[in-house]
């Protein structure tokens, strides 16, 4: 995947998933997401890729969550 539309995960998802995520940095947990699913192409899919977002999001909680 070369741009955030190849993910296999939508800011919704991202949303649905972390409900307190700051709206204004789904953007960069895509952005995070496509450079680990560009170097790691089988990881493109729903799954690993909330879980990534999950560890992204956890990492750095007062950055992310509202």
């Amino acid at each position: 995947p070369f741009d955030v539309r190849d993910l296999q995960i939508r800011g919704d998802d991202i949303i649905k998933a972390h409900p307190h995520i700051d709206i204004e940095r789904v953007d960069e947990v895509l952005d995070n997401l496509l450079l680990k699913a560009a170097l790691k192409p089988r990881k493109n899919n729903k799954l690993d890729l909330l879980v990534m977002a999950k560890q992204l999001i956890n990492s750095k909680r007062d950055f992310y969550l509202e």
